[in-house]
Formats: structure tokens, C-alpha cells, sequence
């Protein structure tokens, strides 16, 4: 909650309900990737699978922001255009595809645990490397995930 600015983020502007509901939907479609996806490995190629997971993602998002808008940017600003390969990329695809590669040999349980260590090993690095201030609310998302 202290990433999305509910508590504690000392966000500009409050949280809308729809932004609230649009958050809420992207953690229950991730959650229940794990699940579908591997389903959908015992048929389909994990290439196939990844694909229309991007798909869909791409369809869905694209509800959310006017595309006009993001392309007049990313060519206004150049170096713009390789943040948004490297986080679309190395920080997105990359992640998924070697996240449903791995699904196809490993129980989906085990996979679901090992993905609850991305937030704290976030969290490390943006306060090591970063220099992002760790709060109460920053060890309390800790425990939560840990203790679930």
C-alpha cells in the first residue's frame, strides 16, 4: 500500500476509484497467471502463451492513457525511447518470458512463492542502491509479504 501511495506516499492527488479498481484487477491478473498459465502450457507453446498474455495486457492498457499523447512524448524527448524499450524489455518481457519458461518445469505453487521475493529484493536494492528512504510502512509491506 505504501508503493501505491495509499498510505503513507504523500501523493499529489488522492486515488481514484477507478485507479484503485484498475490496481486491484492488475494483482489478481498476475496472481492468477501462475494458475492459467500453466494450464495453458499443458496445450499451448510457452512462446504462444507469453504472446497473447502481452496481447491482451497491450489491449487492456491501452484503455488507460491516449497513445497520441505517449507517442508525441517518447519523440519529443529522445532518451525517452530507451527507457521505454529497456523497461518494456529487460524490466517486463524478459521477467515473463523467463517467469513462463520456468513454469513449464516447476510446480506452479513453488513458482507463485519464489515470485513473492521480487518486492523485497525492490525494496533492498531501492534502499541500498537508490537511496530510498525505508519507513515503517516500507517493513511493514516486508512482513506482510513474508508472512502471509
Amino acid at each position: 500500500m505504501y508503493a501505491t501511495g495509499i498510505i503513507g506516499g504523500g501523493s499529489e492527488k488522492p486515488i481514484t476509484r477507478s485507479t484503485l479498481l484498475i490496481r486491484l484487477g492488475s494483482g489478481i491478473a498476475y496472481a492468477l497467471y501462475s494458475v492459467i498459465g500453466r494450464i495453458a502450457l499443458k496445450k499451448y507453446n510457452w512462446l504462444t502463451v507469453i504472446t497473447y498474455t502481452f496481447l491482451f495486457a497491450s489491449i487492456a492498457l491501452l484503455a488507460s492513457f491516449k497513445m497520441s499523447d505517449v507517442l508525441n512524448t517518447a519523440f519529443t524527448e529522445k532518451s525517452l525511447i530507451l527507457n521505454i524499450i529497456l523497461l518494456g524489455g529487460l524490466s517486463t518481457l524478459l521477467p515473463f518470458l523467463l517467469y513462463t519458461k520456468g513454469l513449464e518445469h516447476m510446480d506452479t505453487g513453488k513458482a507463485t512463492i519464489l515470485t513473492f521475493t521480487e518486492p523485497i529484493v525492490a525494496t533492498v536494492i531501492g534502499t541500498t542502491v537508490f537511496q530510498e528512504v525505508f519507513t515503517r510502512y516500507t517493513a511493514i509491506g516486508i512482513a506482510l509479504v513474508v508472512f502471509q
